[in-house]
């Protein structure tokens, strides 16, 4: 019995570079009142991606290793300044193939009302 599934014969790499490749031009729609600066939304990003994504049956599982979140005096407007630290693991899977890998990333932040995981 043959596979008639084309997307099960591409590895997750050559997937990943397809929708790489695929989500391009992505709006800025947020605007930073406060700094005033443009940015593109997680929201508008993740939209694109999740369809991409959706289409070569692959997901990414998130997931939180660790947090901390420190008050720390310093000379700001508030004197007092948050610094978040969260270390993330993102697992890649392949629906059709079952492979998958994780990769861990960590995000410092350090301001007024640091929002850490974005």
């Amino acid at each position: 019995m043959s596979d008639t599934n084309p997307k099960a014969s591409q590895t997750l790499v050559s997937k990943l570079a397809s929708i790489y490749a695929s989500v391009r031009g992505v709006v800025n729609t947020g605007f930073n009142t406060y700094d005033k600066y443009s940015y593109v939304t997680e929201a508008d990003l993740s939209q694109q991606i999740r369809a991409e994504l959706t289409k070569l049956n692959v997901f990414v599982v998130p997931s939180v290793v660790s947090h901390t979140l420190e008050r720390v005096e310093g000379k700001t407007a508030d004197k007092v300044k948050n610094v978040a630290t969260v270390v993330m693991s993102f697992t890649v899977r392949d629906g059709d193939s079952g492979e998958s890998f994780t990769n861990q990333f960590v995000g410092v932040g350090e301001d007024r009302g640091d929002k850490a995981i974005y």
